[in-house]
């Protein structure tokens, strides 16, 4: 996207143009950032390291708006699979084994939920045991983003052997409430901007304004953060989809986190 209009003093700059603005008006206005043609937010990317010049984008546009297109990465060990959107199974077992096999669909015989009060059948000429898909965590981020049906779906979904229905244990970021506070979820957004802490370098990843969430990336484990998801630095993270599967925290001042401790439980898309 060429250009973006800034809410904040409504003037519309091209990328190069915000570019050029002190650090400090850049980290002001990438908040009031919108499509010009949708109205969509919209977010600001810096120059990157490779040559890859600064750029607006916003994910996703307004249906049928012109300043549309495709900004997709591949992730070091999780290529986009053929059936990214496909969830065939009643019933899915997150993957957390991190660059295993491919993911395969296949029926398991002894499935029950919770029992087996509420396991869903497939009726024909005899029951058969609900179908199980096996899925990896940056495939489940994508069809989050991508489906709006499947963040509303009832299916269930395994973790570790504890289930959870879909619609119930995914929370994007705008839905957080002080009700999920010390609760295991899996929650995901957009990355809007970061920030990093002049004390002891803890990289922030926020959503959006001074009251809306931030993901809490400590030190010790940035390195390897930026290493799985070919980032050079932290301002590549900006417009990134994140999902983490975690414990939402409120602090001192009110304002609600979520500390990324194990980067097996993280994906981006």
């Amino acid at each position: 996207m060429d250009n973006a209009f800034c809410t904040l003093n409504n003037q519309t700059y091209t990328a190069y143009t915000f570019s050029q603005l002190s650090p400090t008006v850049i980290s002001q206005f990438r908040r009031f950032l919108q499509c010009p043609s949708c109205q969509a937010p919209a977010f600001f990317r810096k120059a990157a390291r490779n040559g890859q010049a600064a750029c607006f984008g916003a994910r996703p546009h307004n249906a049928g708006c012109t300043e549309n297109a495709p900004l997709t990465r591949l992730i070091h060990g999780e290529n986009d699979d053929e059936d990214v959107l496909r969830n065939d199974g009643q019933r899915i077992v997150l993957d957390l084994n991190y660059g295993a096999a491919e993911p395969v669909n296949h029926i398991d015989e002894n499935v029950i939920d919770n029992g087996g009060a509420r396991g869903a059948r497939f009726i024909g000429n005899g029951n058969r045991p609900n179908a199980v898909a096996h899925r990896r965590l940056r495939t489940l981020l994508r069809s989050l983003v991508c489906n709006p049906d499947f963040k509303n779906s009832t299916q269930i979904l395994e973790i570790n052997g504890q289930e959870r229905l879909i619609n119930e244990f995914f929370v994007q970021f705008n839905q957080i409430t002080a009700n999920y506070i010390n609760q295991f979820h899996g929650y995901w957004g957009q990355i809007t901007d970061i920030g990093i802490s002049p004390n002891d370098g803890t990289i922030w990843l926020n959503s959006g304004g001074r009251d809306d969430v931030s993901l809490c990336l400590p030190p010790e484990i940035q390195a390897a953060f930026l290493d799985r998801f070919r980032r050079n630095d932290a301002e590549d993270l900006v417009s990134d989809y994140i999902l983490y599967l975690g414990s939402l925290q409120r602090s001192q001042n009110n304002k609600y986190y979520i500390l990324i401790n194990d980067i097996a439980f993280v994906s981006l898309y």
